[in-house]
């Protein structure tokens, strides 16, 4: 069986190479960049408070460990919250 730490910095670092490669082709830099923030802000929150719906992991005690998409879907999610009202209140502005 994988040590605990491996099974958490897999799903975390395929997820951000996922957003780095994004970035790279030029497929929703901004928000992509901002969800990258977000996401890792999200990890330390969860492995820090223990918060689980924010880990990318959950363990189940002797039974392994289950994905959360939640992890996932909540900062994708208010990046681009983020991103349309940022480009709203520049539109405002002008």
């Amino acid at each position: 069986m994988w040590p605990h730490w491996i099974s958490v910095i897999i799903p975390i670092t395929v997820t951000l190479i996922a957003s780095i490669l994004l970035i790279k082709k030029n497929v929703f830099p901004r928000p992509i960049s901002i969800f990258m923030g977000l996401f890792i802000i999200g990890q330390v929150i969860g492995y820090g408070m223990d918060v689980d719906f924010l880990k990318v992991n959950i363990p189940h005690g002797d039974t392994g460990t289950s994905i959360s998409l939640a992890s996932i879907f909540i900062p994708l999610s208010f990046a681009f919250i983020i991103d349309y009202a940022s480009r709203l209140f520049i539109e405002t502005q002008n």
